[in-house]
């Protein structure tokens, strides 16, 4: 309701910060599982490619966004957090979100079904 008055003003109002959504996380744990289930670095040309992604409109209104919003370094934030959420593996679990454990035993238990759910994140942005 305030932030409708404040639109009605003529301010912009935006989020100070989302949390990642299930679609956003599979796509993130697509690049993570891509890279041998390892963090993927904010240089490397894959998590520019999937912050320009997540930075489409068909995602998230541009009106809600934080400054920053879903840039290489979150990306690698993100795959971090799931590579931290993989069993076994003797690393600490970082805070990340709710769901990335949720996603990554996803798609280590139902692969073919997760890639699939990506393929039509993918489209569903063009």
């Amino acid at each position: 309701m305030v932030a409708a008055l404040l639109r009605a003003l003529g301010f912009t109002v935006r989020l100070l910060d989302a949390d990642w959504t299930w679609d956003e996380i599979v796509l993130a744990c697509a690049l993570v599982e891509a890279s041998r289930w390892r963090t993927v670095a904010q240089e490397d040309s894959r998590a520019i490619e999937l912050s320009r992604l997540l930075q489409s409109t068909a995602i998230h209104p541009l009106e809600m966004r934080p400054p920053g919003f879903r840039n290489p370094a979150g990306v690698e934030r993100k795959t971090g957090d799931l590579v931290s959420r993989l069993p076994r593996t003797g690393r600490k679990h970082t805070n990340g979100n709710h769901l990335d454990k949720k996603v990554v035993q996803a798609f280590l238990g139902q692969p073919d079904e997760l890639a699939a759910i990506e393929q039509a994140v993918v489209a569903s942005t063009d």
